[in-house]
């Protein structure tokens, strides 16, 4: 067996173990509770309240009608990619949930109950997203509104999540909300440490033909400083630009993604950073923008 499988075979094991991780959230802490967290199981938890309906049962189905819409909004490539996650995570909800029938948690300290839903949700997220799969649903619906209303991802997930939070808000009251926002926040922080580890700062090399709309993104829209080498190709004897930039580990997918949108075929390179000196960015960003408005000026 040559690495390639195995490594398949251990992302397949690390998917299931992170979908039994968010089993045990749902049917343990979240579906008893009325917490609503947002995403596909979110508005199963509403609609089980309001309606009755298996959360397993929703999902499925949601998960099967929001890929035959990415398959036409996303494409083929992008749809593969969620499809396993997307179908394993509500079997799996549904096959574990008569293990936790009898199986009551206490209702009396719901911070204590957020506090280790955030803990079980970030290691079943961080599980899943590091072994390169998602569950579906909720992605492909933010993927689809941020290519067509032309808006990041993160406005995107805030725009998609937010909604159903404040819909459970208003069937379980404002009080879950607050709930749900420390469960979310806990579960971002776990999963970031799982998928990214434990530096505070990644450093990009980044090789492109698109330089200047590369180092435009990475300046304005992220607001971070960007150096510039001028490199030799082994191979092909030519002369490249260089691009590297030190960012917080919390932009790492902004960054990433933003520049597979502007050249698909960009080289990065992505190292841990764990120290580096102190220096306001941003400033300095802002800074080097007023002296180049001065020199077009001139």
């Amino acid at each position: 067996m040559n690495k390639q499988v195995q490594k398949k075979i251990l992302n397949f094991i690390m998917l299931i173990i992170g979908c039994l991780f968010l089993a045990t959230l749902v049917n343990l802490l979240l579906l008893p509770n009325d917490l609503v967290t947002g995403g596909m199981t979110g508005i199963a938890i509403i609609l089980n309240d309001v309606l009755g309906i298996n959360p397993a049962h929703f999902i499925l189905l949601a998960s099967i009608l929001t890929l035959i819409m990415s398959y036409f909004t996303l494409g083929k490539e992008r749809t593969s990619k969620m499809a396993v996650g997307a179908l394993l995570w509500p079997v799996l909800l549904n096959i574990t949930t008569p293990f936790f029938a009898n199986i009551h948690v206490t209702r009396n300290d719901l911070l204590l109950v957020a506090i280790f839903a955030g803990i079980i949700g970030g290691i079943g997220i961080g599980l899943i997203n590091k072994a390169g799969y998602s569950t579906g649903g909720g992605e492909a619906i933010t993927l689809t509104i941020s290519k067509y209303f032309n808006v990041s991802f993160g406005k995107a997930a805030m725009f998609v999540d937010g909604s159903i939070i404040i819909a459970g808000g208003i069937v379980f009251g404002p009080t879950k909300v607050l709930y749900a926002l420390v469960i979310m926040y806990i579960t971002a922080k776990i999963a970031d440490r799982i998928i990214l580890g434990i530096s505070r700062n990644k450093v990009f090399y980044i090789m492109t033909t698109k330089t200047k709309d590369v180092r435009k993104y990475i300046e304005e829209e992220l607001g971070y400083d960007i150096t510039i080498f001028d490199v030799e190709s082994g191979f092909f004897k030519r002369t490249n630009d260089l691009l590297m930039s030190a960012i917080a580990t919390g932009d790492y997918f902004r960054l990433k993604e933003g520049i597979k949108e502007i050249d698909p075929y960009a080289f990065i390179m992505i190292l841990d950073e764990f120290q580096h000196g102190e220096r306001p960015d941003k400033v300095k960003h802002e800074q080097k923008i007023k002296c180049l408005e001065e020199e077009v000026t001139l």
